[in-house]
């Protein structure tokens, strides 16, 4: 037992196979139970070896035919899963069901198919012996004994590699049949009691009760009637002990010929009319016929020749029904010829040659497709499924109706709609649907799309244009559960086939009229172009001169700016000190009037002339302290401006030239509410350029003020630096302003680029941040951000600029 089963699974299916020659309802009765537990359960593993008794169960009860949609739909997950073993043996059982109505050509199909499936994939050995004594099951039916002799042999043959018991008395009875009929009747007889050996010992009554039919009829065809009817009478009791139908009625058939043998032509025909209810209630068409001409037989020498003729002529009607059943290629052949019915493979062959298909007009093609499928499928709906641009939903631009006998508007699904729609396109194969409620992925269209509409089965093959998948080609059955021939798969695929051809013609057509247009224009514009390109190429330079000038000037107003907040911070900062020594100056004028007055008019005393000396004493000393605080921020300011707009190399301290650049802008950040702290490691020595330095920070500064800490109070700018390594130094600008969108991370250094524009940003200041720290001083600046948060420029500056000197800034790409 699979161990992928769960426990009660398991368990359940080794009591089916315990009960399942001995107590046959009830061994059915557990199988529909497990199947209808594993659908719900999504257990395919569980589902399709249920059925496979199933199917055996329901062929011994003589109901292999009802069995069959339960089969097919076990086909349909074994498939999806990918279940080639329980694929084998599902095709088995579903030929066994259309050989047992005489179904020649599916039947011999699908145990070819289950051949082919054993040999390809390493399957069951078991499983190739059962199709194996199918086929030969039907070249016994057709007459030909030693083809269906030969055929059981080759089973027989490989029984040592997957010994099952059952198994071999099954082989061995139909072999016995075989050798019977072409004359065999000594080995017939070996192989017959063999296989009543096997049964009796491994209780397979079903089987038993056949052999001892076998045998009673080898016997019977030798006239030794006692041994016959020991035989035949052993085996009816015992197929009446499992309720095995088939091989009661043909017991019943028999026994009636022992009677008639022995004269008592009445008891044979009460026997045929109970085996002849049995074989109608299970349409055994084989047994049926053989009885109806066995009653005409008894009832003409009996007298009754209404009786016989009636028996006589269903025993006819049946035959040629099963004759039809094993040539029906001929019948269909005949049909079209006579124009009776015109062939799906006849309707193939003039779809493929309707020049629609060929077009490019892929609605028109569109609609002769759907419409001839319908015909040719015998299916209820049609539509042609297109992947769409997002490649995860499907939709149709229309839908044939049979019924309605015209093309309505198609669906729309998507993978709310259609929740396998996902898996199906990670591994877009043909879903053959003979159940499309069970089916692993369609039942998620059952409640809003399937049951409303009554579509029990449906075909969908995949359509594919070179190099890709375009979509679906979708045909629906309504009404009851359609099981698909290969014949309907066969033609489902070549309708699929052909749709990709129409949609490939489309495309063509498509690619060929826009490449004609486009050769078209460029004919018309060929003539022309030297005359624009060389039009197009002075406006250009034209443009191209005035940007530069532009940039030049907008680069110059930027400096002048720049240097414009450095005045206006020098100014606020010269403020307090030249305030303080005009006042002491006003103060000392006065005093020394009144002191002037007093000597005038002789009242001057000597207090009074040593309080004047120490007022004109500590008055001096204020405005002298005053007027050289003015002196070092005019000579820092002047250094400072000048270094801006410098461009000389020089060998320097980093901290000093922060430290000033950073004093001029102290009285500003002040005055505007924002704090600055500086982190300055020891010495950190350039060779370098101090003024762009400055500048770039003159610029970052101006930057904060205008954009990131705009309208706010409290800001802190921060500016750190440090050695990075022996060859460069890292410097850190940061503010806790309104932070920069990751979205424009990419565009800020771009010229031009504002988030001010008409308010006074020019969208310059970053961009010579840029050029200057990657241009003249040869270093790196990475921007990192967080809106509401914070906005840190980080520059990497090499301890020695390279060579050449200043270029001038240029625009980034």
């Amino acid at each position: 037992m699979d161990e992928s089963l769960s426990p009660p699974e398991q368990q359940l299916l080794a009591e089916i196979d315990a009960i399942m020659h001995t107590d046959l309802e009830r061994g059915r009765k557990l199988c529909v139970g497990l199947i209808e537990a594993s659908r719900l359960m999504r257990s395919p593993l569980a589902h399709v070896q249920a059925a496979e008794r199933y199917g055996l169960i329901m062929d011994h009860q003589g109901h292999a035919a009802e069995a069959r949609n339960v089969l097919f739909e076990a086909l349909q997950v074994a498939q999806a899963q990918h279940l080639f073993a329980n694929e084998a043996c599902l095709l088995e059982q579903i030929a066994r069901s259309y050989y047992t109505n005489a179904e020649y050509r599916p039947a011999i199909q699908y145990w070819a198919r289950c051949v082919e499936i054993c040999e390809t994939t390493g399957g069951s050995d078991r499983v190739w012996m059962l199709a194996k004594v199918g086929l030969g099951q039907i070249y016994d039916a057709l007459g030909d004994y030693a083809s269906a002799a030969t055929l059981h042999r080759a089973a027989l043959g490989r029984i040592h590699l997957d010994y099952d018991p059952w198994l071999d008395a099954k082989i061995k009875i139909n072999l016995g049949v075989n050798l019977m009929r072409y004359g065999d009747a000594g080995e017939a007889r070996e192989v017959f009691e063999d296989a009543l050996a096997l049964c009796n010992e491994g209780k397979f009554w079903d089987y038993a009760a056949e052999s001892h039919l076998r045998l009673g009829e080898m016997f019977l065809r030798q006239d030794r009637l006692d041994q016959a009817e020991l035989h035949l009478f052993a085996g009816l009791a015992t197929a009446r002990m499992v309720d095995y139908r088939w091989g009661e009625a043909n017991l019943l058939l028999a026994i009636a010929e022992v009677k008639a043998r022995h004269g008592k032509l009445e008891e044979a025909l009460e026997t045929l009319m109970e085996g002849v209810k049995i074989s109608e209630e299970f349409n055994f068409i084989h047994i049926l016929e053989r009885q109806h001409l066995a009653i005409a037989r008894y009832a003409e020498q009996l007298g009754g020749y209404s009786t016989a003729l009636n028996a006589l002529k269903a025993g006819f009607t049946l035959a040629e029904r099963i004759q039809a059943a094993a040539a029906p290629e001929r019948q269909r052949e005949l049909e079209d010829k006579a124009g009776l019915r015109p062939s799906p493979a006849r309707l193939l062959v003039e779809l493929s040659n309707h020049p629609a298909l060929d077009s490019g007009k892929q609605e028109e093609a569109f609609a002769i497709l759907c419409r001839q499928a319908s015909a040719i499928m015998g299916v209820a709906r049609v539509q042609i499924l297109l992947l769409q641009e997002d490649g995860l939903s499907l939709k149709s631009p229309s839908i044939f109706i049979a019924a309605l006998d015209r093309l309505e508007r198609g669906q729309e699904w998507g993978q709310q709609a259609w929740p396998q729609l996902a898996s199906w396109l990670s591994e877009p194969e043909s879903i053959i649907a003979h159940d499309c409620i069970h089916h692993p992925l369609t039942w998620g269209l059952a409640a809003e799309y399937l049951q409303p509409l009554a579509i029990s089965s449906l075909l969908a093959f995949p359509v594919r244009v070179p190099g890709r998948l375009i979509g679906l080609f979708w045909m629906e059955h309504v009404g009851a559960q359609r099981n698909w021939t290969p014949d309907e798969l066969l033609h489902g695929s070549q309708l699929a086939d052909m749709c990709s051809r129409a949609l490939a013609n489309s495309e063509r057509k498509r690619f060929q009229r826009e490449i004609h247009q486009l050769n078209a224009r460029l004919m018309e514009s060929n003539e022309a172009l030297e005359g624009r390109v060389k039009e197009r190429t002075r406006e250009l330079e034209h443009a191209n001169e005035e940007l530069h000038h532009a940039m030049a000037k907008l680069v110059q107003s930027e400096k002048l700016a720049s240097l414009g907040s450095l005045v206006a911070g020098i100014a606020h900062e010269l403020n307090t000190p030249l305030g303080g020594a005009l006042t002491i100056a006003s103060t000392l004028m006065d005093e020394a009037q009144q002191f002037e007055d007093g000597m005038r008019e002789g009242r001057m005393k000597r207090a009074e002339a040593e309080r004047f000396v120490a007022l004109c004493r500590d008055g001096t000393a204020i405005m002298q302290r005053n007027i050289n605080r003015a002196s070092d921020l005019v000579a820092r300011f002047r250094q400072v401006a000048v270094d801006t707009t410098s461009e000389q190399r020089q060998s320097f301290d980093l901290r000093e030239v922060l430290g000033d650049v950073l004093a001029t802008y102290a009285g500003v950040l002040q005055q505007a509410g924002h704090t600055l702290e500086c982190d300055l490691a020891g010495a950190l020595l350039l060779d370098s350029y101090p003024g762009p330095i400055e500048q770039v920070i003159s610029q970052l500064l101006g930057n904060s003020l205008l954009h990131g800490l705009a309208g706010r109070s409290g800001g802190v700018i921060t500016v750190a630096a440090r050695e990075l390594d022996a060859e460069r130094i890292e410097l850190v600008y940061e503010d806790n302003g309104a932070g920069i969108p990751e979205s424009l991370h990419r565009r800020v250094f771009d010229p031009f680029f504002t988030t001010r524009m008409g308010q006074g940003g020019s969208g310059l200041g970053l961009y010579l941040v840029y050029n200057l720290i990657t241009g003249v001083l040869g270093g790196e600046v990475l921007l990192s951000s967080e809106v509401g948060h914070f906005t840190r420029f980080t520059m990497m500056l090499p301890r020695h600029a390279p060579q050449g000197g200043v270029t001038a800034p240029a625009a980034l790409s």
